[in-house]
């Protein structure tokens, strides 16, 4: 889940879940280049990270969140 959606800058990226590994969340610009890449020690129970899109020019970007196994990705307006 990706919150609020379209954002003026700052959004939330949350699920639940028990993770036994190490996850990495990155933002992806419109022409495919990664704008911010974390990674994420393992977690029980649900995450929520706080992201900031404020310096980054209006326009769609790209939320991945991927495991070893396993992503999803979501898209994002930024107004």
């Amino acid at each position: 889940m990706v919150f609020p959606n379209p954002t003026k800058g700052s959004f939330t990226v949350s699920f639940d879940g028990s993770l036994n590994e190490n996850i990495t969340i990155e933002i992806i610009n419109p022409i495919g280049q990664i704008i911010y890449s974390e990674v994420i020690s393992k977690n029980e129970g649900r995450l929520s990270k706080n992201l900031d899109l404020k310096t980054a020019a209006s326009g769609i970007y790209f939320v991945k969140v991927q495991s070893s196994n396993d992503y999803w990705i979501e898209r994002i307006t930024k107004e």
